[in-house]
């Protein structure tokens, strides 16, 4: 792995749990490994692009990755419904890409968290869509 750049956040208000505080760890990787990333996943880290993200709160320890097994899952019966609702759907598994589809599709998904959870406003423009999403320092696939 080649770190770039490490800081933790200042303490702010959790975004899972009311009346707590959280600190979160940020890591800047230049280039990783798929085994140095399953490593970082399998000890709680999250990936956003090139940047690696931990919680690094000192009183809790509630906040935990999800990992699903792909080989042993088996849907539900209500995923199993949601999948013949849409059946009619394309899967498209590629290097991500960047157009005006994805760069708007982001921008609503943005729009609503930042009213139903209160993220901070942001206009994504393409170039930082093509940073945070298309340049990757691990190898990464998108589904669409």
């Amino acid at each position: 792995m080649i770190e770039v750049a490490q800081f933790d956040t200042d303490p702010e208000a959790c975004p899972y749990l009311p009346g707590r505080e959280a600190r979160t760890r940020y890591q800047l990787v230049a280039d990783l490994l798929p085994g140095e990333y399953d490593e970082k996943l399998a000890q709680g880290w999250r990936r956003f692009g090139s940047i690696l993200f931990s919680p690094r709160c000192s009183d809790c320890s509630e906040c935990l990755s999800i990992r699903v097994p792909v080989d042993r899952f088996l849907p539900s019966r209500s995923q199993r419904r949601v999948l013949r609702k849409n059946s009619d759907l394309d899967l498209e598994v590629a290097a991500p890409r960047l157009d005006e589809e994805r760069l708007s599709l982001y921008r609503r998904h943005h729009a609503d968290r930042e009213v139903r959870r209160g993220w901070p406003s942001t206009e994504m423009g393409f170039e930082e869509y093509y940073e945070t999403f298309c340049l990757n320092a691990v190898p990464t696939l998108e589904f669409a």
